[in-house]
């Protein structure tokens, strides 16, 4: 038995929207899941740079040096330090250190034009340039 052309196509057309919708049920399904925790992930992560901000001046560019840029990144820091801004980088008088592992915190930081101002405990802390 041939299906027409139009018949055919239909049915593509069904099977991609179907494939579609299921899709959106999952990701759906995940939101619900997580969405419980959402604001409570996002206060906890906020309140890790709460004595940061007391040391930082009201505005200006900061650097920014992590171990884990994937998990969290510069744009959940910039966030929390707002209204600063948090550049990618380690070549202002000031950088933000965010660190998750007690490896990274010494590995990443070679440069010898930084150096530590105050380690926090909570994985954050706050490096000077010194004068090259």
């Amino acid at each position: 038995m041939k299906l027409k052309r139009s018949t055919r196509i239909n049915i593509v057309v069904a099977l991609f929207l179907l494939f579609v919708f299921l899709m959106h049920v999952r990701i759906v399904g995940k939101v619900i899941k997580y969405w419980p925790n959402l604001g409570r992930d996002v206060e906890s992560y906020d309140r890790r740079f709460d004595e940061l901000k007391k040391e930082l001046p009201p505005h200006g560019i900061v650097g920014y040096v992590s171990d884990n840029v994937v998990r969290d990144g510069i744009h959940a820091t910039q966030y929390a330090l707002t209204p600063l801004i948090v550049a990618g980088d380690t070549e202002r008088a000031l950088v933000v250190g965010n660190f998750h592992g007690p490896a990274g915190q010494t590995e990443l930081v070679k440069d010898p034009n930084l150096v530590l101002i105050k380690d926090f405990g909570n994985g954050v802390r706050l490096y000077k340039r010194e004068a090259e």
